[in-house]
């Protein structure tokens, strides 16, 4: 029960270290300055503002989470 089968997709810190290296190698500086890095920054804000949008208008556990998911769905569609 507590064991993980070596098939799941759990990766852990030394796997995206790793990654992170390889891309490094392949891309250079330029892997920084990619998309993904401002897609990782919109996602933070995004998640930030259904955070806060979760926690002022929700009432119960259910409600907060069903709240946060909704404004961070509509977020991502501006």
């Amino acid at each position: 029960m507590g064991q993980r089968d070596s098939g799941t997709k759990f990766r852990g810190i030394g796997t995206l270290i790793a990654n992170f290296r390889k891309e490094m190698l392949v891309n250079g500086f330029r892997s920084i300055n990619s998309n993904k890095g401002r897609n990782l920054m919109n996602n933070l804000l995004r998640g930030g503002l259904a955070g806060a949008a979760a926690y002022k208008l929700g009432g119960g556990i259910v409600s907060t989470i069903l709240i946060f998911i909704l404004v961070f769905w509509l977020l991502g569609k501006c």
